[in-house]
């Protein structure tokens, strides 16, 4: 997913929107809360709630940093699957 800017394409935003829509329905969640979880930064501290949105950059590491977790998790499950049907 790439993040779009006000010169974006029409064509490219809408690309971008059914990316996010489809990565979306891959972790059986909803798109509204993927590009939050994506583009928003939630603290809680003494019960105050304070949400920041994030830069381009910092969507950008926290997109790579998601997708990252994502393969990790996905690779050890998939390894764990092989050794517990080849023994």
């Amino acid at each position: 997913i790439q993040w779009p800017n006000e010169r974006t394409d029409p064509f490219l935003m809408f690309f971008c929107v059914y990316l996010l829509c489809s990565a979306a329905a891959l972790l059986s969640i909803g798109s509204e809360e993927l590009q939050e979880a994506l583009t928003s930064h939630c603290v809680v501290t003494r019960g105050e709630t304070i949400i920041r949105t994030n830069t381009v950059d910092k969507a950008t590491d926290v997109r790579d940093a998601m997708s990252k977790a994502l393969y990790g998790r996905l690779f050890s499950a998939s390894f764990s699957l092989r050794l517990k049907y080849t023994q």
